[in-house]
């Protein structure tokens, strides 16, 4: 059972919840913290923007109904822009399969992105830290393709810290 976890932001990125989590744990380092979140068994990793059994295995070392994984997988991944032109069926049967089995992701994606960025909006920055004393990463501007903060008509700025492919 974990005595902490931090709980996510609006629009938050569920790889920036694992790392506020990791920065607050106290750990020597990422392998402490994978194997305190996930196990020994690899998840995946967590730069993966998609949903994977990950969320599952850290709902579980919560007490119940703190962690709803439906809700971290449709609200804090890119699962609803990457499967947005799906019928619901197949994107129900999509996010179940992710939730609950092993699997870099059940299906190709029909143009992969590759990215070594996190994008963010210097606007949102400056208010996250307003606000909660802190910036996260945004699902919103990790979005392929898009540059700019919409609602803003501001560039998103880079920043050079993992790589991504979806």
């Amino acid at each position: 059972m974990l005595q902490y976890f931090p709980t996510p932001y609006p629009d938050e990125l569920w790889y920036s919840v694992l790392g506020r989590y990791h920065v607050r744990s106290g750990n020597p380092n990422s392998a402490t913290t994978f194997r305190e979140l996930f196990g020994e068994e690899s998840v995946g990793g967590m730069g993966n923007f998609l949903p994977n059994c990950g969320i599952r295995r850290v709902a579980e070392k919560l007490p119940e109904g703190v962690l709803d994984e439906r809700d971290i997988a449709l609200h804090h991944t890119l699962f609803p822009y990457t499967f947005r032109f799906q019928d619901l069926a197949t994107k129900e049967k999509l996010l179940e399969k992710a939730l609950s089995e092993k699997v870099r992701f059940p299906i190709k994606l029909p143009k992969p992105y590759t990215s070594t960025v996190l994008k963010y909006c210097p606007l949102c920055m400056r208010e996250d830290r307003e606000r909660y004393g802190e910036a996260y990463w945004h699902v919103t501007h990790q979005i392929p393709y898009v540059t700019i903060r919409i609602g803003r008509m501001i560039w998103l700025n880079s920043s050079v810290l993992i790589t991504l492919t979806l």
